[in-house]
């Protein structure tokens, strides 16, 4: 990758273009993290860096023109090359920007002093006016300019800071943050898409190993009041005797607790269990919270549909939200196993033990390798299974809907769902039933 953005680099400066690679990119080269991406700035504008690429058979699509933006793409990598920018005028969501004519004008209108800092592979040399390498040494998050101004230029900014607390392990200085908690009191609400905010804690769920700190400073600041008022609302929520945490801090430690890689399954722990306030009887010591896994996907829902997931993504999490208190033991019958993988779906199963295994850990008064022998268990006996007995879909079963259509005289219906399904329930109690023969009859019989 960083070949490839260096020959970009070499393109555009023989053309007699200032070019550099600049943001996050350099910030992860200083602190020899692994790079996702490489941005570069130029002085070239759009129209010339299509027409120098162009001109050396090299694909360049325009992709932002509107903020001087062109992805050139080498060896099927994209790289966004921008033209220099300064601001001339703010509205909360993004401050609008003209072309620049300095890399000093481009740098001031960045974040944060560690996102400010440009490369020039040219002279293997840094740029850096605001001192953001002293502030990545001092593991410090410090706004470019005037704090207030930054923030109100683009308020997802605001949530970005708490995002690279969790993801680079860095503290906000102090007047970054007082101007932090002036601006997410001020009215930005309708200000930042849902789809960015959305973005901002994937980033962190899928990169930090502890993403309880972006919650919990989120929290601090009343962000969090704003955007998961859903979750706040745990804090200081006492469980029952069999928990050492409240609901808030149970929430977090289990998303903690789920590995970086699986991010879905730590959205899952994140809605896991929302319902307990609703679904709560005898609130203290002995409180108990029946049925709370269908009030949590309830929430999750909402939450999920507000901040404009996909929908393949929240099928995904509500299965495992809904069949989290399901339970294993070794002494259940193949058919019970049978019932509970089917109810969560064979493709989760792994997945939900991983969730089993850090909301058990999240209680307190467990061992760290506690819950894991039951993610180990049920898999062992699904892998003890025969092909016969692996029966989870209704997919699975040796007759179709058109047969069923066919014997019983019907037009595609509910019934003929219905009919499959009460097929289905009696095949995951005996998995002999599961021949064409045998479910014809069945069917006839109905």
């Amino acid at each position: 990758m960083l070949n490839d953005a260096r020959m970009i680099i070499e393109v555009l400066d023989k053309k007699g273009f200032e070019s550099y690679f600049v943001g996050g990119c350099v910030r992860n080269m200083m602190m020899k993290r692994p790079l996702s991406d490489v941005d570069i700035t130029t002085a070239a504008k759009p129209e010339e860096v299509v027409e120098t690429f162009s001109a050396e058979g090299i694909h360049a699509i325009p992709t932002g023109i509107k903020y001087g933006t062109v992805t050139v793409i080498l060896d099927g990598v994209n790289f966004d090359v921008t033209t220099f920018r300064k601001k001339i005028s703010m509205d909360g969501r993004r401050s609008s920007v003209e072309f620049g004519t300095s890399l000093e004008e481009d740098l001031l209108r960045r974040d944060f002093t560690m996102n400010a800092i440009a490369y020039s592979p040219k002279d293997d040399s840094f740029i850096d006016p605001y001192n953001g390498t002293e502030d990545i040494k001092a593991k410090v998050i410090r706004a470019v300019g005037v704090p207030i101004e930054r923030f109100r230029e683009d308020y997802l900014r605001m949530i970005r800071a708490h995002r690279f607390q969790a993801t680079l392990g860095f503290d906000i200085e102090n007047k970054t943050l007082d101007a932090l908690y002036c601006a997410a009191r001020e009215d930005w609400q309708g200000l930042i898409s849902p789809e960015r905010i959305r973005e901002e804690f994937n980033k962190c769920i899928k990169r930090a190993e502890e993403p309880s700190v972006m919650f919990e400073g989120m929290r601090k600041s009343g962000l969090l009041q704003e955007i998961l008022p859903e979750l706040t609302e745990c804090f200081g929520f006492e469980q029952n005797r069999y928990h050492e945490y409240d609901l808030y801090c149970h929430t977090l430690r289990t998303v903690d607790g789920v590995f970086k890689e699986y991010d879905l399954i730590r959205w899952s722990a994140l809605f896991h269990d929302l319902g307990k306030i609703s679904a709560c009887n005898n609130y203290g010591p002995d409180a108990t919270f029946y049925g709370h896994e269908r009030g949590s996907a309830d929430i999750a829902l909402r939450i999920m549909k507000r901040l404009k997931f996909s929908n393949e993504a929240i099928h995904k999490v509500l299965s495992l939200v809904k069949c989290h208190m399901l339970q294993y033991t070794d002494d259940m019958k193949d058919s019970s196993v049978r019932r509970l993988v089917a109810s969560v779906g064979v493709e989760n199963i792994e997945d939900l033990c991983t969730l089993w295994s850090a909301d058990k850990r999240a209680k307190g008064h467990v061992q760290p390798q506690e819950g894991v022998g039951e993610f180990k268990a049920i898999l062992e006996r699904l892998e003890s299974m025969s092909a016969e007995e692996k029966i989870f879909k209704v997919k699975d079963l040796a007759i179709g809907g058109k047969e069923v259509m066919e014997i019983k005289g019907i037009p595609s219906s509910p019934e003929v769902g219905e009919v499959l399904h009460e097929l289905f329930d009696a095949v995951l109690e005996d998995t002999t039933l599961n021949t064409n023969e045998k479910l014809r009859e069945m069917v006839l019989k109905m």
